[in-house]
């Protein structure tokens, strides 16, 4: 349990320090005014947390298995390579015109059972631009009976397109995770 925990903290300081890198890089190239760009590099975040009746193991597995994918979020195509530096695509809403909603990005951290961090994070809807990067890192603390689940989404920057894809993140998510909660449960 310790080794899982120094684990956890090392992929955490190495995470902070990315995103601390990231904001750091990005920002310096916006072409914008010192407000504009003050603005620009405060990304907001959405947090989620849930407690489930199963197993950390389970929890993690239920973003990266296609088939349970599918039955609790109505994913309808994946691509998902579970390891370090494999690529997380979802689609929602295909057609045979094409994808309505794509999630996509990498994967930089993928601890089976204990966490999982998508880098590089792009949101696709056909009435919006493309929205990214972004980060998505999901933490599963199992505990006697129950695995606390912790979820962040963050890269969020200041603009109209972006205030609404995080409104709507933020009332997703908690609704997300109840859904995934439930079909947890009843296996």
């Amino acid at each position: 349990m310790l080794q899982r925990k120094l684990k956890y903290y090392s992929y955490s300081q190495q995470f902070k320090k990315k995103q601390k890198f990231a904001k750091t890089y990005l920002c310096s190239f916006v072409n914008a005014s010192p407000v504009q760009l003050f603005k620009a590099c405060q990304m907001k975040k959405v947090t989620a947390s849930i407690e489930i009746n199963n197993t950390a193991s389970k929890v993690i597995d239920a973003f990266l298995q296609p088939a349970m994918l599918q039955d609790w979020w109505n994913a309808e195509r994946c691509l998902i390579q579970p390891q370090s530096g494999g690529l997380y695509t979802i689609a929602w809403d295909v057609s045979n015109t094409g994808f309505r909603y794509v999630s996509s990005g990498i994967i930089t951290v993928y601890q089976p059972g204990i966490m999982l961090v998508i880098e590089k994070m792009v949101y696709l809807n056909p009435e919006h631009p493309i929205l990214g990067p972004m980060t998505l890192s999901i933490l599963a603390e199992q505990h006697e009976n129950t695995t606390s689940l912790h979820l962040t989404q963050d890269g969020y920057r200041e603009y109209p397109d972006w205030d609404w894809y995080y409104d709507a993140v933020k009332n997703a998510w908690p609704q997300v995770l109840q859904t995934l909660k439930a079909y947890l449960e009843k296996e």
